[in-house]
């Protein structure tokens, strides 16, 4: 992010993040995640737009997301007068005051995602549903069709997705979601059905909660992402 040299080593830094809510603008909404990212630019810059060095990039803090697509922090840039170096990078939601009076400009933080639900959009053919692992709600749309496949697959009838706990988002979720992140990632796993319209089984593949253990007719197909390093 806003390397001055493709040859300097980046380092893994953080920063706090203020999250809109659908309901608050930036300013009003509260403290959200600890988005983190790879960096080399110059260590003065780093400490003004209030980067912080992840410790422990194999074990990071719980609420840290790596790369996500939403939500994002705002991004800072600065030229500097008499030079041809220009910096930009996220920013910390506690530096942006300052960084408007030192010359920066600051963008505006990543767009809300429409939320696709029954109550919001009842003819989408998607849902949004979420599992929460190491305290992110990490979201993702999923078709409407695989989702109710996945209900069906619940021993004792279900009476809601208990396993592999995938629950749909509601609007109280919109600004807690985490869409697209690189880490962590949660687990996949799969079960095998009969194909309504052909002689060949249908595979079904879904993310899954790490704290869950999964039963019959659930398999674990993919091993989910928790290091950033």
């Amino acid at each position: 992010m806003g390397s001055q040299s493709k040859y300097k080593e980046k380092e893994l830094v953080s920063v706090r993040m203020i999250v809109p809510t659908a309901a608050a603008p930036p300013a009003a909404a509260t403290p959200g995640l600890i988005y983190c990212f790879w960096t080399n630019i110059p260590n003065s810059d780093r400490a003004e737009l209030g980067h912080t060095p992840v410790a422990d990039p194999r074990n990071p803090d719980a609420g840290s997301v790596l790369g996500a697509t939403y939500p994002k922090p705002p991004r800072a840039g600065k030229r500097y007068l008499g030079t041809p170096r220009f910096t930009s990078s996220f920013c910390d939601k506690s530096r942006i005051r300052a960084l408007k009076l030192a010359g920066w400009r600051i963008s505006k933080n990543s767009s809300l995602p429409k939320l696709q639900t029954e109550a919001l959009t009842p003819n989408s053919f998607v849902r949004t549903v979420y599992v929460t692992i190491k305290a992110i709600k990490y979201a993702w749309n999923i078709p409407l069709v695989t989702l109710n496949h996945i209900k069906a697959a619940v021993p004792n009838g279900g009476g809601g997705i208990t396993i592999p706990n995938i629950k749909e988002a509601t609007a109280s979720d919109y600004d807690e979601l985490c869409i697209g992140a690189n880490a962590p990632k949660p687990p996949r796993a799969s079960f095998v059905m009969a194909h309504p319209l052909s002689s060949d089984p249908a595979t079904i593949q879904t993310f899954f909660d790490p704290d869950r253990t999964l039963v019959n007719p659930w398999q674990p197909t993919k091993s989910g992402v928790y290091a950033f390093a």
